[in-house]
């Protein structure tokens, strides 16, 4: 296999004119006098030092330029293999990743079946509930407008009461007459009568009327005393008596 040849650098125009000079010098110096009677004359030893220190630095900037490229390539090159690093280890973690969700999804296959069974079944489940719920919150409705209509109409009672006891209390007064001309009234006697027969005491009897009147909103000023109870019972008794005999004399008036 033939080998490549090599591959030069380019040269600037200044190295080629140095260089092109040199070797016009070297070919002056080689000829006899008498040929270099008509050239020009060579550059002194200074003036070769000079250009020399110029291509010298002309060098040093140009090696400067190239290791100043050199790093920022070297500096680049850090960062695409920290860079490349990086994609290396997030492409291990996807790899990891997507086979931890290959068997997942293995697995999710297998059971696929049953969840949706599962699923189906918890579905006819919760719709029989939504319909006994539906059926009880018609119920509850049909409900709440009863009670409603109740609560409306026991209102209007209770408005038409207050109004119908408004108009009593105007008609009689709201004090309860015990006497009338120093003398206690047939309702007073009635309703001691009864208190007694309920088995209330007979001391207790006018302290229980107070109470009873200040309870129906009626105010009565006199208090029995037990004498007195003990003679409305006694008058009751009298008075039963005197019905007996009288229905007596009458069935026997009858019966001849």
């Amino acid at each position: 296999m033939a080998r490549e040849p090599k591959r030069r650098r380019k040269r600037s125009n200044k190295q080629r004119k140095t260089i092109l000079h040199a070797q016009e010098t070297s070919t002056n110096r080689h000829r006899a006098l008498g040929e270099t009677t008509n050239h020009i004359r060579s550059p002194s030893n200074a003036e070769n030092i000079k250009g020399l220190e110029k291509e010298i630095q002309y060098l040093k900037k140009k090696v400067h330029e190239g290791n100043q490229r050199w790093y920022k390539e070297r500096r680049r090159n850090v960062r695409a293999e920290k860079a490349t690093g990086s994609q290396k280890e997030n492409l291990k973690q996807a790899k990891t990743e997507a086979e931890r969700l290959r068997g997942l999804a293995s697995m999710l296959g297998k059971n696929l079946d049953e969840v949706t069974k599962d699923a189906n079944e918890s579905i006819r489940r919760l719709k029989d509930r939504i319909k006994r719920l539906e059926g009880s919150l018609k119920d509850l409705t049909q409900r709440r407008v009863v009670l409603w209509k109740r609560c409306k109409r026991l209102t209007a009672a209770k408005s038409a009461l207050k109004k119908r006891m408004a108009e009593m209390r105007k008609a009689r007064p709201a004090t309860f007459q015990m006497m009338r001309k120093g003398r206690y009234t047939p309702e007073a006697r009635r309703l001691a009568r009864l208190l007694v027969s309920s088995g209330a005491a007979e001391r207790r009897v006018g302290e229980a009327m107070q109470d009873i009147g200040s309870v129906l909103g009626v105010e009565i000023k006199q208090r029995v005393s037990a004498r007195s109870v003990q003679r409305f019972v006694l008058e009751k008794g009298v008075a039963a008596d005197i019905q007996i005999v009288y229905e007596i004399i009458k069935s026997a008036s009858k019966s001849c």
